[in-house]
């Protein structure tokens, strides 16, 4: 049925009917009108075509996008209306709780899309077509009769006009559907939940303005990866947010990433941070002798094949990995004493002595 055009009319009772509910014995019972120009329409009900009606006149006086936009406010008025539910999905944003305090929060890794569903039946039980609102005229508007105070939600077809911005960000709640065929229209007439589409894998998504689409909830980050420096040893795990602030045992400094790291970039980061405020931090990870995970000097000079990184500190064959350090450098930007970032990650240090 693809690019078939009017596939709905009025009949004589002024009733909406569709192609597919006619036969060929019964469409000679009635004459059908344009829902648009009001022009008289012919079935076609052929073997070849799929069914549709046909103008008399070549449909010349007749805009398509309106019928479609006409069609499509009569067609979604009366599924809210004679449907149990109207259900409608839309993603907002789950933040961490202490996103206004947490100095390692960041929008990139600190907060999620969650799914947000209603069922706008439970809600709203009339639907009024072109009613007006504050400045405007909504195509659909459901509302409660029970309490008529209660904050309409506008339903906006968008045909060949979207919705202005002065509108979305009026604070009215909207629903736009877009609507290029009568294939979009049955799309939504017959999918049992209207939602967005984040993705945007498909055309037939709706937008939703005015909704609230954010909450809060206690910290989800469990893996941040720190990395625990002492005076013997450098340590890496992976810890829960909320344990990334408690002050570290004994002498040592722990700092903090969020993000998603690798061992060896949570360890090149700390060298460079702790490096940058004055200590001096050796990992393997930036010898110039180390690749692959394998100390490159261990044939001739009997040193571990695969050492553990922090042996760089009392190793006397180690060699700054010079033109990785100064572009890491390049990137190191510093907040306070406590926070900043390196090639984009955020960092929190917490040391316990003022000595490393």
């Amino acid at each position: 049925m693809k690019d078939i055009k009017y596939r709905y009319a009025l009949n004589e009772q002024g009733i909406v009917v569709s192609i597919d509910k006619l036969s060929k014995e019964t469409s000679k019972d009635q004459k059908y009108y344009c829902l648009e120009c009001k022009e008289p329409l012919i079935p076609r009900l052929g073997e070849k075509r799929a069914w549709h009606f046909a103008h008399m006149n070549n449909g010349t006086h007749c805009c398509y996008e309106t019928y479609l936009h006409k069609l499509a406010k009569h067609l979604i008025k009366k599924k809210f209306e004679e449907s149990s539910t109207f259900k409608i999905k839309f993603h907002g944003w789950c933040k961490c709780d202490k996103h206004d305090t947490c100095p390692l929060y960041d929008d990139n890794y600190c907060k999620e899309r969650n799914p947000i569903y209603f069922d706008l039946k439970e809600y709203y039980n009339t639907c009024h077509e072109e009613e007006k609102i504050g400045n405007y005229i909504s195509d659909l508007l459901l509302g409660q009769s029970e309490m008529p105070k209660r904050e309409p939600i506008l339903i906006e077809i968008h045909v060949t006009h979207k919705s202005t911005e002065e509108k979305k960000k009026s604070g009215y709640k909207i629903i736009e559907l877009t609507i290029k065929s009568e294939d979009d229209l049955e799309y939504f007439l017959n999918t049992p939940t209207i939602e967005d589409d984040i993705q945007q894998e498909s055309k037939r998504s709706a937008n939703f303005y005015g909704f609230k689409t954010s909450k809060t909830t206690k910290c989800f980050k469990e893996n941040l990866p720190q990395i625990i420096i002492s005076n013997n040893k450098t340590e890496i795990k992976f810890v829960g947010c909320y344990k990334a602030f408690e002050k570290p045992d004994n002498d040592d400094t722990k700092i903090t990433f969020i993000g998603r790291l690798e061992k060896s970039d949570i360890e090149k980061y700390g060298y460079i941070v702790t490096r940058k405020k004055g200590y001096d931090i050796k990992t393997c990870a930036l010898c110039k002798y180390y690749s692959d995970g394998i100390c490159r000097l261990y044939k001739k000079f009997s040193t571990s094949k695969y050492p553990e990184h922090h042996i760089a500190r009392i190793c006397k064959y180690y060699r700054d990995k010079i033109e990785e350090i100064e572009k890491l450098e390049k990137t190191f930007k510093e907040s306070d004493p406590h926070t900043g970032e390196i090639n984009g990650y955020k960092y929190y240090m917490l040391k316990r002595t003022s000595q490393i």
